[in-house]
This record gives structure tokens, sequence and C-alpha cells, in this order.
């Protein structure tokens, strides 16, 4: 119980406290509790009831800060995340019959990041309770995410969990336990070195992007266009006054699907056009946008990041459609595969669901020193997908702009949580991140994580991006550190197959 709360508190909720530590012992007991543990059905209610206390604790947000219809789904994606997350320690009872503790122990460590890489592909999952997550706002402990991904950092606190019990269990057994020392001095002193000798100073010549950033605090709950409209009217406006006290940007950035209406049906798109071409600055904007065919039939629809240049209105010239959606609130698992049928695509459209986009795109901005810069622009909920972070930088992509809607979650903590699990995208790709959201933390992160000017509610905040050049390890291998650890997993486990 006190572990599975630690595991919880782990979790960054809060910026003044820092309690990412607690996740470095948290599963001590529960290794404990579980080396003994003889019983398939004791042995997985135990870690059936560790992990959902821990998501309650650190992701309560998730069912008990939404709006009541939403609960049911959002209840439902934490229950199967849960069961989902419990594969490794499941497979301990079978690993522990035929392997020494420690080494059944090791095995488990090296399989939970393989089993997390997949869990990503995985098309009904929420993503949040990866153990790496839980490391967030522990930057000096996770600059290595640049090699790894997130899942080094899960093995990195397994790892630590596993010393601290072979230690306990040293000491309390009056074994040797001296030699322990030297590897808790490799375990921690590792990640500290790196840290030191990969975050450098800025550099004062690379380039830069500079961006505003609007924050807004419009409710979640559907409203008339009529209201949308003059929202819409209202953030212009305060964009207007924006640039009257400072002029000078690259690009204006408003949140995800704050247009949330047909501009065009409703004559929005000349009355923005017509606004962005006075600013001369582009907008960078998310709308629930509707595709059209050569005949004017609608050939889809989907969340987009949408790119109106200050020349003119260029409606698909610069666009990213959304390519993971929330599994049956946006879009239905396995699109991709079951859109060749006829019935399928039916169902879809009768039930309003959003069709994923075909490739992720990267939207060109002029910079002021005359360049152009590649950006990426996941939406929202796409923060927790690493590959497709990687896969834009492989494109390109010399920074992001995360557009978000987040005044779903209703409390702070989930802002929090959300924003610091933004900046795990920044340092595995090493690239900035401008984080624009409706009801979340707007902001700026750099390539090492570190958050930079913030957004007061219903304000806005311009700072530069110094733009990415290089690609990580992980950006150009994102399955090497998995893939060593399966390997790993076969080595130590071998006599489990025996």
């Amino acid at each position: 119980m006190l572990g599975a709360v630690a595991y919880g508190l782990s979790f960054p909720q809060w910026d003044a406290v820092a309690l990412s530590w607690l996740a470095w012992a948290a599963f001590i007991p529960l290794f404990r509790a579980l080396a003994t543990e003889v019983n398939i059905q004791r042995f997985a209610g135990r870690v059936l009831g560790f992990l959902l206390i821990a998501a309650a604790v650190g992701g309560w947000w998730t069912v008990g800060a939404v709006p009541l219809r939403v609960a049911p789904l959002t209840t439902a994606a934490v229950l199967l995340e849960t069961l989902l997350m419990a594969g490794p320690l499941l497979a301990l009872f079978w690993l522990k019959r035929r392997l020494p503790y420690a080494r059944a122990l090791l095995a488990v460590v090296l399989l939970w990041p393989v089993w997390e890489w997949a869990y990503q592909y995985w098309p009904f999952g929420i993503r949040f309770y990866l153990v790496g997550n839980s490391q967030a706002a522990n930057l000096w402990f996770v600059q290595y995410a640049d090699l790894t991904g997130v899942w080094g950092i899960t093995a990195w606190v397994l790892l630590v969990n596993v010393w601290g019990y072979e230690l306990l269990t040293r000491l309390y057994a009056q074994r040797r336990w001296q030699g322990l020392l030297l590897g808790g001095l490799l375990l921690f002193g590792g990640p500290l070195g790196y840290a030191a000798w990969r975050v450098p100073p800025p550099a004062a010549d690379a380039p830069q992007l500079r961006l505003t950033l609007f924050r807004t605090e419009w409710p979640p709950d559907a409203r008339p266009v009529s209201a949308r409209r003059a929202d819409l009217d209202t953030l212009i406006r305060r964009t207007e006054a924006s640039l009257a006290a400072q002029p000078t940007t690259d690009l204006l950035a408003w949140p995800e699907s704050l247009v949330d209406f047909d501009l065009r049906a409703t004559g929005k798109d000349t009355v923005l056009a017509a606004a962005v071409q006075q600013w001369q600055t582009p907008l960078l904007f998310g709308q629930i946008a509707s595709f059209a065919g050569p005949s004017g039939d609608t050939l889809r629809a989907n969340r987009a990041s949408l790119l109106l240049p200050a020349e003119g209105f260029a409606w698909e010239a610069a666009t990213y459609e959304k390519q993971v959606l929330v599994p049956f609130w946006e879009g239905v698992p396995f699109d991709r595969w079951l859109r060749r049928y006829a019935w399928f695509r039916e169902y879809r459209a009768s039930q309003g669901y959003y069709v994923p986009g075909a490739a992720p795109s990267l939207l060109p901005i002029a910079t002021g020193a005359g360049a152009t810069a590649l950006l990426g622009t996941p939406i929202c909920h796409e923060q927790n997908v690493p590959y497709l972070w990687a896969e834009m930088v492989r494109h390109g992509a010399n920074g992001f702009a995360l557009l978000a809607y987040e005044s779903w979650f209703e409390a702070a903590s989930a802002q929090t949580v959300l924003a610091h699990f933004t900046r795990l995208r920044s340092i595995e790709t090493r690239r900035p991140i401008a984080r624009v959201a409706n009801g979340g933390r707007t902001l700026f992160i750099d390539a090492f994580g570190r958050f930079g000017a913030e957004a007061a509610p219903n304000g806005s905040v311009t700072q530069a991006l110094v733009l990415g050049q290089h690609r990580s390890l992980f950006v150009q291998r994102p399955w090497l550190f998995p893939a060593l650890c399966l390997l790993g997993f076969v080595v130590i486990g071998g006599r489990a197959w025996r």
C-alpha cells in the first residue's frame, strides 16, 4: 500500500514539490511481497492492486476532474492501461519459479521497456502511466533519454528499485553488501555525469524562431456556433492587442480546436484571413477540419493544425492532420486496416469519428533571419506518443509547436503533469517545443527540457525557439534500446526456457 502511494505521488503533479525520488524505492515493498507468493490469484491481486492504487494517487484527475459525460471513457482507459501495464510484473510469477529471484527481477527490468515500447503502438492506450513518466520533472536524471527514449528512464527506475531491494535483503540477512555500493554509485552517478556533459549553455549563433503563444480558458462543453464565433472575435482582438504591445514575432499560435466550426460555411474564413493579412504575421491554429474532394464532397474530417500565411488564405497548403486519435472519442482503433470495408466507413461516418492523417507533415515557417524552419505540430494527446515525434524530426523538424485542448481536466495538477510529460519529448528529440493549450500550461521548453517563459490564464507570451539541427540517437533509432533490452532479457532469462 505505502509503495503504491509513493509511486503515485512520484508523478509530477506539483512544480513546488519534487517527489520523483519516491519512485526509486516504491517497488521494493512489492518485490518483497511477490518473492514468496506462490498463488497466482493472490500474486495477480497484489500486482493489480499496487498499480490501481498508484494510478488513483498519481492520475486521480483523469477520472475525478473531468466532466461527467467524459468520466466513463477516462475510467475505462485508466483501467485498461493499468491492466496492460501489469504485464511485466505478472511475468515475474513465471520467471521466479525458474530463476533465482534476483535474476528474475533483472529479467523484468529488461522486459518492461520492451513492453512499453510495444504499448505505444497499441491503439487503445492513453500512455500516461509509463514508469519513466514519473521522472519527467527530474531533469538531471533523464537527459540520457536522447539515447534511449523514455524507456531508458523506465529501466533506470526499476533497476534502482532492484538494487535497493537486493541491498536491503543482504543487510537483513547479514550478507556481504559492500560491493553493491559501487553499483549504486554507477546507477546515480552515470545519469548525473551524462547530464553535466550533455547540457551546454545556449549557443549565441543558433538559428531561432520567435513565437507568440496565446492561452485561452474556454470550457470543454459543447456551445452554440454563435458563442464560438464570438470567442473567435475575442481572440482576434486579443491578438491585435498583443501585437500592438510587442509587434516582433515570426509566428502567432492559438491552441487546438478553438476554431471548431466550419470557417468557410460561416464566412469567418475571410474575416480571419483579413486579420492575418493586416497583422502581416502567419497564424498557426487548431481546428476540426473537413477536407473536400474535387467535386466538393467531404473526403474526411479530422483534428488538424493549419498554418494561415500572412500573404493570403491557403486552406490545405500547410496542414497537419492528427495521426493518433483518442480511441472511441475521436477515432476507431485499427482504422487504417478497417477503412477498406464499406460497412466500416459507413459506421465511422454515422458515429462522427475522424479519419487519422495518412502521414505526418511539417509546416514551413519563415524566421526573422530569412531562413525557413520546419515545425512539427503534434496535437494534444499525441504528446504521449514518442515514435511520432521522432518520425517528425527524421522528416526534418527543427522544432515543435504542440497544440492542446486541456480544459477537460479541471485540476491544476493535471495541467502540471501534462506539461512535464511534454518536456520528455524535447529531451528525446533534442528539439525545442512551444506548448500552447486551452485550459493548460502554455509555455516554452528548450531542447533539454527546461521550462521557459509561460503565459498566464487568458494571457500571451513571446519567446524564441532555438532550433535544433542534429538528430539524437533516439531519433535515428528509436527501436535500439528496446531491442537491446529484449536481447538482454533473452540472455538473462534463457534458463527459464530450459
